[in-house]
């Protein structure tokens, strides 16, 4: 260590002599004059090359973000006529496909579940979150963080079936991830 120590002040030492040569031989030297009319002519001859230069076009409009909406005026009510009802206002509500919208209440059913598993992984008790997945799992096989910490735990815990197993399922984009999470614990596929 000590060794180091000594090369580094000894190339630190030998840098700052350097700029200080350097320094000093650019204050020896006379200082660089131009006359005055090669000035004035270089003065001129780029304000005519800039004045040559055509113009840039300039930048189109910014389109308005808000946008004018005339609606035609509400025809006047005749006398004959009795009033309209007043209607409830109308909401914009997003109904979803019936196979969709029993989905999304089956992940909000199973998000518990997966917060248990989540909890397990990120805090590194891998025996609870192997635990956890598998049984997640049985209810909905295609959810892939799920997979993912599966395999991830059961290569930290060395449960070399159980990864693979679960790991043959999986897509190609989650494989190499886990091929690399499991690499940390030296287990590869």
């Amino acid at each position: 260590m000590q060794l180091r120590i000594i090369a580094l002040a000894v190339a630190t030492t030998a840098a700052l002599v350097a700029l200080m040569v350097l320094f000093v031989q650019v204050r020896a030297e006379p200082d660089i004059v131009v006359p005055p009319d090669e000035l004035d002519q270089a003065r001129a001859l780029y304000q005519r090359s800039q004045a040559a230069r055509p113009a840039k076009p300039p930048p189109p409009p910014i389109p308005s973000a808000r946008k004018v909406v005339r609606r035609a005026p509400e025809p006047e009510p005749v006398a004959d006529d009795p009033p309209p009802e007043p209607q409830p206002p109308r909401t914009m509500t997003r109904r979803l496909p019936p196979n969709l919208a029993a989905a999304k209440a089956r992940q909000d059913e199973l998000k518990p579940q997966r917060d248990v598993v989540r909890a397990a992984y990120d805090s590194g008790r891998f025996e609870d979150a192997l635990e956890a997945s598998v049984e997640y799992l049985r209810t909905d096989p295609s959810n892939r963080y799920v997979q993912r910490s599966l395999v991830v735990s059961a290569c930290a815990l060395g449960d070399e079936s159980t990864a693979r197993q679960y790991y043959e399922r999986m897509v190609d984009a989650d494989k190499r991830t886990v091929e690399i999470r499991c690499g940390r614990y030296s287990f590869t596929f």
